[in-house]
């Protein structure tokens, strides 16, 4: 296994480890965030003050991030597959 496959491999698991997606973000009374999981149990809590250091932007890449991933991995897979033929 190359340098690369090993990296894959390591976050494949990284994300079959984490919590089912997909997982969504949404902002809460008084400017907190929570990102849930695919089951709706909170997965991640941002207070108010932490939510404002943090930024719209970054929250919803977090949010989105076991979707991207996903998607991304299984991308790889693909093209691999077509490399290989």
């Amino acid at each position: 296994m190359n340098k690369n496959e090993q990296k894959l491999k390591e976050i494949k698991e990284r994300l079959e480890l984490s919590s089912p997606g997909p997982w969504t973000g949404e902002r809460r009374a008084y400017g907190s965030m929570v990102i849930f999981d695919g089951n709706e149990e909170p997965v991640y809590f941002i207070d108010a003050e932490g939510a404002l250091e943090m930024g719209e932007n970054d929250f919803n890449f977090i949010a989105q991030s076991k979707t991207d991933i996903s998607y991304l991995l299984e991308r790889i897979a693909e093209l691999e597959k077509k490399l290989d033929k």
